[in-house]
């Protein structure tokens, strides 16, 4: 099997609920992967990892709860804030061909 540019997936956390109200002492090969593929652009959450429970989603990606919660969960969240900016900002636009009065 050839290795994708990105690399393969670490194994994930043994317990997602290990980590819920305190930090780990470091982030999990796992985080850190689905960190640096976000940051490269090759990966964003799919419809079910942005509408699952953050117990579920934790364990869809191998991730203790407290990363999910608080590193991988807030890239969503400026994610749709950026996209609504963006529809915000294009509906406001005049598109070609309308007339500018």
């Amino acid at each position: 099997m050839s290795t994708p540019p990105w690399g393969h997936k670490p194994q994930p956390v043994n317990d997602p609920q290990a980590h819920w109200t305190s930090p780990p002492i470091e982030p999990s090969a796992r985080c850190q992967y689905w960190l640096r593929r976000y940051s490269e652009g090759t990966w964003h959450p799919n419809r079910f990892i942005r509408r699952a429970g953050y117990h579920a989603a934790a364990e869809r990606l191998g991730v203790w709860i407290w990363e999910y919660f608080n590193l991988i969960r807030p890239l969503f969240d400026e994610d749709r804030e950026a996209s609504r900016a963006d529809q915000a900002q294009g509906q406001n636009e005049p598109v070609e061909g309308d007339q500018v009065t």
